[in-house]
């Protein structure tokens, strides 16, 4: 990921990459037994890097 799109990444959110483009999901830690894991929220808008974080409509 581009240190670009990196940068424009709102906190406490993850940001991956699909098909060439920057998605920007929620996300949490969890206790499974004595491991924490990742645990993906819904998708909250994307990462351009001409307009930077777009929120999803409706939010």
């Amino acid at each position: 990921m581009p240190a670009k799109v990196r940068a424009m990444k709102p906190k406490g959110t993850m940001v991956k990459a699909i098909s060439g483009h920057y998605y920007v999901y929620e996300y949490r830690s969890v206790r499974e037994g004595k491991r924490r894991r990742t645990k993906m929220g819904r998708c909250i808008g994307r990462i351009t890097e001409a307009e930077g974080f777009v929120s999803n409509a409706g939010n």
